[in-house]
């Protein structure tokens, strides 16, 4: 499977992300102590590899697919910006919400709230909606940096990597990485363009777990607030109801 294919693998429609543990990425070591020899640093750069590379490692070790839809902050879990289009009143009749009716209190009543009230806990749900909108602008980010990277590595390497996934990104960058001090310049340029492409694979993987965790605490909050079980309806109208009462976006001011 190639890359490209590998990173169109993750997230769909509403649900939450699935990481499927069947490419892996080792552990990176820092390129060659030659590489001034060579002019070439160790291909880390930006918020991204600080995100991933430790004192004396590249990106952290993984087991997962990188999932990337560009689209995906219209999609993800919780984040549903849309909702201060919908008519809350015409969700009712399809929403049994029991203690969930503390979703239509007032601003007010929010921001002074005990955190143990219905609305309270209500509010701890807006505000977790509020970590997931902006987990999934991070997702998106490092999707299209990713994109970036790969499209990058791509035109330069392609011609050599016919038919190539992240296992085998790693094991050739470990193979260059091994020859040391005898690597050429060119074998210099293409672990720097290897590890580029793995740490932005790493990157984009954490910032998906972290929106799954999130997502999935969000979902706690949620049912946590409520007396019932909380079915897609009531959920849709909470949402809708926190959108439009100006709630989520007093949050999102924070």
């Amino acid at each position: 499977m190639s890359l490209r294919a590998l990173a169109v693998v993750g997230l769909a429609g509403a649900a939450l992300i699935g990481l499927h543990p069947d490419a892996s990425v080792g552990s990176l070591g820092a390129l060659p102590a030659m590489a001034g020899e060579h002019g070439v640093g160790n291909g880390a750069s930006g918020d991204h590899a600080a995100a991933q590379a430790s004192a004396d490692h590249g990106p952290a070790s993984v087991a997962s697919n990188a999932g990337s839809n560009n689209g995906q902050s219209a999609n993800a879990p919780g984040h549903n910006k849309a909702s201060a289009d919908t008519n809350v009143a015409s969700l009712a009749p399809n929403a049994d919400l029991g203690a969930l009716h503390a979703v239509n209190a007032n601003l007010q009543a929010y921001i002074h709230a005990n955190p143990k009230s219905r609305v309270g806990k209500m509010a701890v749900y807006a505000k977790a909606l509020i970590v997931v909108e902006n987990d999934t602008t991070a997702v998106n980010n490092a999707t299209t940096a990713f994109d970036d990277t790969l499209a990058l590595f791509e035109a330069a390497y392609t011609a050599g990597y016919a038919d190539y996934d992240i296992a085998t990104l790693q094991a050739r960058y470990d193979e260059l990485a091994a020859l040391g001090a005898a690597a050429t310049a060119e074998q210099m340029n293409e672990m720097t363009a290897l590890q580029a492409v793995l740490q932005s694979y790493d990157v984009l993987q954490a910032a998906q777990q972290t929106l799954a965790t999130d997502q999935g605490l969000a979902d706690a909050a949620l049912d946590d607030a409520a007396n019932k079980p909380v079915t897609s309806d009531v959920k849709d109208y909470v949402q809708a109801a926190l959108e439009t009462g100006g709630i989520l976006e007093y949050y999102r001011s924070q």
